[in-house]
């Protein structure tokens, strides 16, 4: 019945990794005065302090969506289980009571 949480989290590292960039391509540089920026950008310590960060976390990140995922696919199964539990319970006992009643039943209502 649909698709597990997790499968929705693979564009997760992606979006992890342009935000990052993105953070170190502001974080500024240590560029000499006078001395031209290459053309890729220039990096500093931040940036590589954030990209040392994004190396380290990469797996973390993967292990709590699919951990989450998890969580949540057994939390709907184990839901769904009690659901059709309680309708197998109610069907039984509507089931036990719609039956005639018996001689005995019959012998306990009296006038």
């Amino acid at each position: 019945m649909g698709r597990a949480w997790s499968d929705d989290q693979d564009g997760l590292a992606p979006e992890y990794g342009e935000g990052l960039l993105g953070a170190a391509t502001c974080a500024g540089t240590m560029v000499l005065g006078g001395t031209e920026i290459p053309k890729g950008g220039a990096f500093g310590p931040v940036a590589q302090a954030l990209q040392e960060f994004q190396d380290h976390t990469n797996g973390e990140l993967k292990f709590l969506a699919v951990r989450t995922g998890k969580s949540i696919t057994g939390a709907r199964l184990a839901t769904e289980e009690y659901i059709k539990g309680d309708l197998e319970m109610a069907r039984n006992k509507q089931k036990e009571y719609s039956k005639a009643p018996t001689p005995e039943e019959l012998k306990g209502l009296k006038k």
